[in-house]
């Protein structure tokens, strides 16, 4: 493992496709795995693994471009953004303990808050930015397009538990804030 991919392991933060193909949570005790697409796949399909650290391995989900992950503090569960396309991203959360089915925060940020009218613009990104606890995650909705031409962003508190809260709303980018 090179320093960088040192860095990550310490911080439970990382991507894939990258230099490395394991993500350890905090305490070492389990993985995310990245798979390589396999010779001759034509749609390219990387996948997304759990070492349980008991020597299986459990599918979280395959993707085609490339994934952010991050490890929530006590690593029981992980967030992955998907950055699916070049004008769109997601944000799927996997409890470890069953990580057969993940939450996908998009679609439950509104069944929490009610529809988000800027989802509609032609480039809206939903993105983990960072874990503000064990049981809520800090997401970041942004983007451009006919709706909002100069951009927007807005970041909200995402609870596991069934609780979401909108911290900010600025328009714009996050680059030009």
């Amino acid at each position: 493992m090179n320093c960088f991919g040192w860095i990550l392991a310490a911080a439970a933060v990382g991507g894939f496709p990258g230099p490395e193909t394991r993500l350890p949570s905090p305490n070492g005790s389990k993985a995310v795995v990245w798979q390589a697409p396999r010779a001759g796949d034509p749609e390219y399909t990387h996948h997304l693994l759990l070492d349980d650290g008991k020597g299986k391995l459990h599918p979280l989900m395959p993707f085609h471009r490339n994934v952010s992950v991050e490890w929530s503090p006590s690593g029981m569960h992980v967030a992955v953004t998907c950055h699916c396309g070049s004008d769109f991203s997601d944000v799927v959360v996997f409890d470890i303990a069953n990580p057969r089915h993940g939450i996908g925060v998009t679609k439950a940020l509104q069944r929490r808050v009610g529809r988000i009218r800027v989802l509609n613009n032609h480039h809206a990104y939903v993105e983990a930015i960072r874990w503000l606890n064990d049981e809520s995650l800090e997401v970041l909705v942004w983007g451009y397009g006919e709706q909002n031409p100069k951009g927007f962003n807005w970041t909200y508190d995402f609870g596991l538990g069934g609780r979401a809260e909108l911290v900010k709303a600025r328009d714009g980018l996050p680059s030009e804030q």
